[in-house]
């Protein structure tokens, strides 16, 4: 795998651990694109080697670090430039369609992350969502698989009515390395870039406790044990700019 450069700062992006669910950002401007440690720790996985005889690991990191180079350049600047789409320029019509990775942080054993890939109808406002590779975890420099399958319900942007949102319900079990890791809640994030260049989104299990929002949830488990400092996300660059 090549190396790759930090994207941890992007990744906290979604954070919507500042200001996710209330929306954020004006017309004309948008929040910046800096908030809060997401817990998304995709760099963790470039820093893991892939079995040369395992053809689904190399795949994996070589997909990873396709996506974190063009992560760093989206027109010429890094998506962490970015601030969140302007309210006023969120198309009315039109579709488009997005690719990264989603991750599920189970704790430092079982920090997760697969391809993703998701398609808006700006028209409908809806979001579709389809996991693209299996899960990979980073264990002692190595990448390590686990199976399992998402399951992806009413995503949506302009969510709760806020123009520049996303919001994605996950739900679903995954297993590897001696590990059942189990999911369920919603990830709540923003558009990014004006005009549209990504989507980014995450919610934490503390910050989804912390909300009396009914939709605002985030469960996930380890071995049948809560994991309370865990989270769930995703971060995808529009296809046309990758």
């Amino acid at each position: 795998m090549r190396t790759s450069r930090s994207i941890l700062v992007l990744l906290a992006v979604a954070a919507c651990s500042g200001g996710g669910s209330s929306g954020g950002g004006t017309a004309g401007t948008g929040d910046a694109v800096t908030n809060g440690d997401s817990g998304l720790t995709f760099d963790q996985l470039a820093s893991a080697s892939a079995d040369p005889a395992n053809a689904d690991a190399v795949s994996f990191a070589a997909s990873l670090a396709a996506f974190q180079d063009d992560v760093q350049d989206i027109n010429g600047r890094p998506l962490e430039d970015y601030n969140f789409t302007a309210f006023v320029e969120v198309p009315q019509s039109g579709a488009a369609s997005y690719s990264g990775f989603i991750n599920v942080n189970a704790g430092a054993s079982a920090n997760l992350s697969a391809g993703l890939d998701i398609d808006v109808d700006f028209a409908t406002e809806d979001l579709t969502a389809d996991q693209t590779s299996d899960f990979h975890a980073n264990k002692n420099g190595n990448l390590v698989a686990y199976s399992g399958v998402l399951s992806f319900e009413n995503g949506k942007i302009n969510a709760r009515g806020v123009p520049n949102s996303a919001r994605l319900d996950i739900t679903g079990t995954l297993t590897g390395d001696g590990n059942v890791v189990i999911v369920n809640g919603e990830i709540f994030g923003k558009l990014v870039g004006t005009p549209i260049v990504g989507i980014s989104a995450n919610t934490s299990v503390a910050e989804a406790a912390a909300t009396s929002n009914p939709e605002r949830t985030m469960n996930i488990t380890l071995n049948g044990d809560a994991v309370t400092d865990g989270a769930a996300g995703f971060v995808v660059i529009d296809d046309t700019l990758r």
